[in-house]
């Protein structure tokens, strides 16, 4: 009986979001998993407060305003959480298949 072949951890899902090529003084690398997921939670909470913020004024115009704000941070923040979760189980699998932690 044959093993079934280890799966390749070499590079991750979104390889570029660790490039150390990249990093300048606007961009830094998405080391852990943790670290996306924290973003987009952040980001996520921004999308919150502007629509509470809209909410709580009581003018229709500052409601539709908030909510129009709202909708990008949100949409980048439940992305960064879905990529968090991707990365999250490719970063567990390659750190059980080999000694190192992976970048």
């Amino acid at each position: 009986m044959t093993r079934p072949p280890r799966p390749d951890f070499r590079r991750g899902p979104f390889p570029w979001l660790t490039d150390e090529r990249q990093a300048g003084p606007h961009f830094w690398p998405v080391v852990s998993p943790w670290g996306l997921g924290s973003l987009g939670l952040l980001l996520l909470g921004a999308a919150a407060l502007f629509v509470v913020s809209g909410m709580t004024s009581g003018d229709q115009e500052r409601l539709m305003a908030g909510i129009f704000i709202a909708i990008l941070p949100g949409g980048a923040g439940a992305v960064a959480l879905v990529m968090a979760i991707i990365r999250w189980r490719w970063f567990r699998g390659a750190r059980r298949s080999r000694p190192t932690p992976p970048r």
